[in-house]
């Protein structure tokens, strides 16, 4: 028997030898298929246009990142680089076709392994010895006064400048390394410009105490060779007279006392043996001041807590937050949405058994015949439009309205507890300053 397995063994390995040959002759024959009619197969093509589609977009989106995006949108323009790839099977291709495929991929690796070159400037075309490509497309822009929008230019090139506004509004051309204004437009704008100088360019749209919808476009057409960067933007403080000065509104707070204001509050039947169940606080109203902002902690609890005393800060903090997402006036009307914002993001922590009577008075006779506690609320005359009677923990505002000081009177009804009260008072005032862009 093992003489004939070896007699066997020989046989089949010619077998598998001759089934070699013929599976190779019928790759030789698969190898000599005819090429598809335009040297690339349609699938091909087709991923091949998508995959480029998806690169302009990617720049085209860095653009408008690298001008005025966040850390957050400068991070997903480089997430989408790390999710893009693209491959191609070049067997079945012109050459031609192949050297086009693998030329778009050498482009994604090389961006991919130098993500931040896509910030870098937008890619242009070369069409006999000339450059095209486009340094602005920021397309239904809501503008509320004044917007701009910074782009580069190197020296010759020919700049076509298209802004369609929704409104009429005044736009202008900047020369922004030269400090100078170079045209100025009123309504929509399809214009040339010849840039005498390489540098950052700035189109201005103004559309004064309005709101509008704008889209701008610049793209350009030049000789010179040399890249067209991207604009990223800051803001600095400036004076009135500098360049591209421009006025904003901003909140001030001044906090009225050093330290919080520490009140007690005695039980009635307790208050009737020693210490009062009422207190007035006055409260001086700086000049300038538009509303007074109050943080009131109350307490069954002598203890302080890490928050008191820092309710300046706090607003200071939450209205630095406000500005980023959005909201760059101060609005000053009463029950303004901004001061209303303010409030919901510092409020005081609450003990919910804990609660008294808040009075506000604007007249000082007032005051002291409810400090006295010799009469009960229905005989002197308090805010009752700011007052809040049976309040727990709270923020809350006051309106002077031209007084130089306003009275806050708190009263403790409960019979048998005390209430301790923590009370910070922080004064907002508006001013005017003048802020300008920064572009590198």
């Amino acid at each position: 028997m093992c003489m004939n397995r070896l007699d066997v063994e020989p046989k089949i390995t010619i077998v598998l030898l001759a089934l070699l040959v013929l599976l190779g002759g019928c790759g030789g024959k698969n190898a000599d298929k005819e090429l598809p009619k335009n040297g690339i197969s349609e699938f091909e093509q087709r991923k091949y246009d998508n995959t480029l589609k998806q690169l302009n977009d990617l720049y085209a989106k860095a653009s408008n990142v690298a001008a005025s995006g966040t850390k957050t949108a400068i991070y997903g323009v480089k997430q989408e680089i790390e999710d893009l790839s693209y491959d191609f099977n070049g067997d079945n291709m012109s050459e031609e076709n192949r050297k086009k495929c693998q030329a778009l991929k050498d482009r994604i690796n090389q961006l991919k392994a130098n993500p931040d070159a896509v910030f870098n400037g937008m890619p242009s075309t070369s069409v006999g010895g000339v450059s095209q490509g486009t340094v602005i497309n920021r397309q239904n822009v809501k503008v509320t006064g004044l917007e701009r929008f910074p782009c580069w230019l190197n020296r010759g090139d020919t700049a076509t400048i298209i802004v369609d506004n929704s409104a009429p509004a005044r736009v202008a051309l900047y020369n922004y390394a030269q400090s100078m204004l170079v045209k100025r437009w009123k309504g929509n704008v399809d214009s040339k410009y010849i840039a005498t100088s390489s540098g950052i360019y700035v189109i201005e749209v103004n559309a004064g105490d309005k709101s509008l919808r704008s889209s701008v476009s610049v793209t350009f057409h030049g000789k010179n060779g040399k890249p067209h960067r991207n604009i990223a933007t800051r803001m600095a403080d400036c004076k009135e007279s500098d360049f591209l000065s421009a006025p904003t509104d901003v909140l001030v707070t001044q906090s009225i006392w050093d330290e919080p204001k520490r009140i007690g509050l005695r039980g009635n039947l307790k208050s009737i043996f020693s210490g009062k169940s009422r207190s007035i606080i006055s409260v001086l109203v700086p000049k300038q001041c538009d509303a007074l902002l109050y943080s009131m902690r109350i307490s069954t609890n002598e203890n302080t807590v890490e928050s008191d005393g820092k309710f300046a800060d706090r607003l200071a903090t939450s209205y630095k937050s406000i500005r980023i997402f959005g909201v760059k006036v101060y609005e000053r009307e009463s029950g303004s949405d901004i001061i209303n914002r303010l409030l919901l993001n510092t409020r005081p922590p609450r003990e919910e058994d804990a609660y008294c009577n808040l009075y506000v008075f604007a007249n000082r006779a007032q005051a002291k015949k409810f400090q006295d506690g010799k009469e009960s609320s229905g005989n002197y005359q308090y805010d009752v439009d700011q007052s809040q009677v049976g309040t727990q923990s709270c923020n809350g505002r006051l309106y002077p309205k031209g007084k130089s000081v306003m009275y806050m009177g708190f009263e403790n009804e409960r019979m048998r507890y005390d209430n301790y009260i923590w009370l910070e008072v922080v004064a907002l005032r508006h001013r005017t300053k003048y802020v300008r862009p920064i572009y590198y």
